[in-house]
């Protein structure tokens, strides 16, 4: 999807069952947003249009929802050049997935909309679809509002909505993060599965983001780049394991011939740190589940880290504070990719964990919502760093 931009003040949306949605003054860019199923961002934009004074009026002022239309199928539908199963294929559409609609025409076995949804544009039957009051309805539920931090370069995380209230954590500028309630001054964000606080409104733009239908092209791009992720990850395994062979001969040599010395290559351990970075974007997308371990099924912070370590014969310990404790003490800035950095509650105990990929960057379970995700590592204040692999 292309971005666009958009300027949205203090817009009342009651349709999406939010009291008052504040969104900042700044004009911003909408950007893609990667998603397992449709892999694209949608803001409100075509919901409003602004005035000569600068104001921003409903276009529609009956219903939002009007020319708004929310899949409701089982997996996905199809997008068609033409309103009959006959016509090509230029899309897919996953459940729970925004158009709009352009116009409605009789078709094969009754009624379509001709849509548009991210960059595709074509033809879907009316009968997979909510419409007006209906698709309002589910909006708040399908719907993801996300706020990004603005105008400072850190901002507090409060435990209340006061400025005298303690603070938790710092967050980053442009890291962004989910709505979960808005005030006239504050908004309460969750930052993590384990970390929900508040910062004042000034400090956010705000959008909503809906997964959108997807190509034929960009769904075969997206199976290609899967596939690099893939064979990437499978290649480093494969010199990790070359090199633990090696390792494990020369060892055995010297207990064959005491005198023989083996001096570790500085490469080993890079080798081993790249196959475990390359292992772990295997796994971006894939679910949150508290408590869990499995890459693929769901697991949590820790379980996620735990997990990839054990796939290179490390036992890391099952929580982040076991972790944190068994693993050697770094300073955090002397972290490098595959090692682990810790965030606490604000009041010193350890409740989250994530690695370091490089580029100030680490890839961690977040929360229900996003999964497994790839963050800027100041995204809330670290605390402690850690590595096993030296």
């Amino acid at each position: 999807m292309k971005n666009g931009k958009i300027i949205l003040r203090r817009l009342a949306i009651a349709c999406l069952g939010i009291p008052v949605l504040f969104i900042a003054t700044k004009t911003f860019a909408l950007s893609d947003v990667e998603s397992p199923l449709a892999g694209a961002a949608m803001a409100l934009s075509h919901y409003y249009n602004s005035g000569e004074d600068g104001l921003e009026i409903p276009l529609v002022k009956a219903s939002r929802y009007d020319n708004v239309a929310i899949t409701n199928v089982s997996h996905y539908v199809n997008i068609r050049t033409v309103p009959a199963t006959s016509g090509e294929v230029v899309g897919k559409i996953y459940n729970e997935s925004v158009g709009t609609i352009i116009e409605t025409v009789e078709g094969e076995d009754g009624q379509w909309y001709q849509v548009q949804s991210g960059t595709v544009n074509g033809y879907i039957k009316a009968e997979y679809f909510l419409t007006g009051d209906e698709a309002a309805a589910v909006a708040k539920k399908v719907g993801t509002v996300l706020a990004r931090i603005i105008n400072a370069s850190t901002v507090r995380l409060r435990v209340e909505a006061d400025m005298d209230s303690d603070t938790l954590s710092l967050l980053s500028e442009d890291s962004e993060y989910i709505v979960l309630e808005e005030t006239d001054e504050f908004v309460k964000l969750q930052v993590d599965a384990d970390l929900i606080g508040y910062v004042p409104i000034d400090y956010v733009d705000i959008r909503i983001e809906f997964k959108q239908a997807i190509s034929i092209e960009e769904e075969q791009a997206q199976k290609e780049e899967q596939e690099r992720v893939r064979k990437e990850a499978e290649a480093a395994k494969r010199e990790e394991d070359i090199r633990k062979e090696a390792e494990r001969a020369l060892a055995k040599k010297n207990i064959q011939e005491p005198n023989a010395e083996y001096v570790p290559d500085s490469a080993d351990e890079t080798t081993t740190r790249n196959a475990i970075i390359a292992y772990a974007k295997q796994f971006l997308g894939n679910p949150y589940v508290w408590g869990g371990t499995s890459l693929t099924k769901g697991a949590d912070c820790s379980g996620f880290t735990m997990s990839i370590y054990r796939e290179f014969g490390i036992s890391t310990g099952r929580t982040s504070r076991d972790q944190a404790a068994k693993g050697k003490k770094i300073s955090i800035t002397e972290v490098r990719p595959g090692d682990l950095i810790f965030y606490d509650n604000g009041k010193g105990t350890i409740n989250h964990v994530a690695m370091y990929i490089g580029d100030l960057k680490v890839i961690h379970a977040s929360n229900s919502r996003t999964g497994i995700i790839i963050s800027n590592m100041y995204y809330r204040t670290p605390c402690k760093a850690a590595t096993f692999l030296k």
